[in-house]
């Protein structure tokens, strides 16, 4: 939809967990999203920061 928000974490949170939060901001179920961080799809049980993920990163939904 092109919409941009704001998620405040810690990097060493796993993407399953960032689900959640982006959950509480959308509604968006976790089983309903996909996360990608520089064209790659981000596994749920994976931390943030095995990505390279950092303070200020842009993950698409």
């Amino acid at each position: 939809t092109g919409q941009k928000f704001e998620v405040s974490c810690d990097l060493v949170i796993t993407v399953g967990f960032l689900k959640n939060l982006i959950q509480d901001k959308t509604g968006i179920p976790p089983n309903n999203q996909k996360l990608k961080y520089q064209d790659e799809t981000l596994a749920d049980h994976r931390k943030l920061s095995d990505y390279g993920i950092q303070h200020m990163s842009t993950v698409k939904l």
